[in-house]
């Protein structure tokens, strides 16, 4: 497997999820700077496939690798609430924190207030799923953690996050793990 990446850039999320499946992979690492001619960053290949996304890649590994238990299997009742919070994350939580980014970059003020404020809103049902969990499904760190626990904490460097402790803990337990520290490393 190679997997095209960029260091801080939602590549490091397919890195992670490389990381903690302990499988064998090339890293080619690609510059991100226009014009990029369309190299997507990042990219996965294994043999035939060829996926972009970050979270497509993450869902992609974790049920390639159904044995290193970082998706529920498809009949398990967890596949569900794990499946909801992979694509939650990356379709509702992930466009305010990006668009922040840009906010932040261009000093953009309002458009950051904006975002801040979906962000939170969104933000509210995540705060409500933690309550007494360790992790999105239950005590069971998946790949709907890597996705999800990377855009919150990616939030909190952009001052996204409202006070919320369970926020500020479910990503120090993330970022405790050694695979999050490996993929991370540069």
């Amino acid at each position: 497997m190679k997997l095209y990446y960029a260091p801080h850039t939602r590549a490091t999320r397919a890195r992670w999820m490389l990381e903690e499946l302990g499988v064998p992979y090339c890293l080619v690492r690609v510059r991100v700077a226009p014009p990029m001619f369309g190299i997507r960053v990042p990219t996965l290949v294994d043999g035939d496939v060829a996926l972009t996304g970050s979270g497509a890649i993450c869902a992609y590994l974790a049920d390639k690798f159904l044995d290193k238990e970082l998706a529920p299997r498809p009949d398990a009742p967890e596949r569900g609430p794990y499946l909801q919070w992979l694509y939650y994350g990356a379709a509702a939580l992930d466009p305010p924190v990006l668009d922040a980014s840009f906010a932040a970059d261009r000093q953009d003020t309002t458009a950051l207030a904006k975002a801040k404020s979906a962000f939170s809103q969104r933000a509210a049902v995540l705060d409500a799923a933690l309550d007494g969990r360790k992790y999105l499904v239950g005590d069971d760190f998946t790949a709907a953690d890597i996705v999800v626990g990377s855009i919150v904490k990616g939030a909190i460097t952009l001052g996204l996050v409202p006070e919320r402790s369970k926020f500020g803990a479910y990503v120090a337990r993330l970022t405790e793990r050694e695979a999050y520290r490996t993929a991370g490393a540069d």
